[in-house]
């Protein structure tokens, strides 16, 4: 008997549920620790596309628009960037994606800065390129933000991704 995706996916969350609603901790108490966070997706895609590509921003020179005297700031670091890409069950394409990021940059008197951190996004997106843009705090008492501009191809599932600089959070 073949059951259809919507049927097992809600049998699947159903044994998730009750699989918590049951566990014991390991010394015997009823207040389990909580379950681990698991980076997948949801269950409703019918085709998955997985990559993990690191991309390197060695040799970047960024100024600082912040401050009115220009600065050649060289940047070293990378970023770790794990996408899933599909196409859900309504025919609806989707990307779920989770990035590292860490880079480091001295400027020409050998002042130090520095940027890093995390984010996951999972995005519906129509069927042309679209960009995201990632803007990290650099270690300066000024608005200096690294903006990673992510540029997606739909056709190859893949983010191409280039550093720039700017003296905003991003926000309105």
């Amino acid at each position: 008997m073949a059951y259809s995706k919507a049927v097992l996916a809600t049998c699947i969350a159903a044994l998730v549920a009750a699989a918590a609603l049951s566990a014991t901790a390991s010394d015997g108490s009823s207040n389990p620790s909580p379950m681990p966070y698991r980076p997948f997706p949801s269950l409703d895609y019918l085709a998955v596309k997985s990559t993990t590509r690191t991309t390197s921003f060695s040799g970047t020179t960024l100024d600082n628009p912040c401050t009115a005297v220009p600065e050649a700031i060289s940047v070293d670091g990378n970023m770790q960037l794990t996408t899933y890409v599909g196409t859900m069950a309504d025919g609806r394409s989707r990307v779920w994606l989770t990035e590292t990021t860490a880079i480091q940059g001295t400027d020409a008197v050998g002042n130090v800065t520095y940027a890093s951190g995390s984010s996951t996004d999972d995005v519906t997106y129509g069927p042309g390129p679209f960009t995201l843009l990632k803007y990290k705090k650099m270690n300066t008492p000024d608005q200096f933000h690294a903006v990673f501009v992510m540029d997606f191809n739909p056709v190859t599932g893949e983010f191409t991704v280039t550093l720039q600089a700017d003296c905003s959070n991003g926000l309105p």
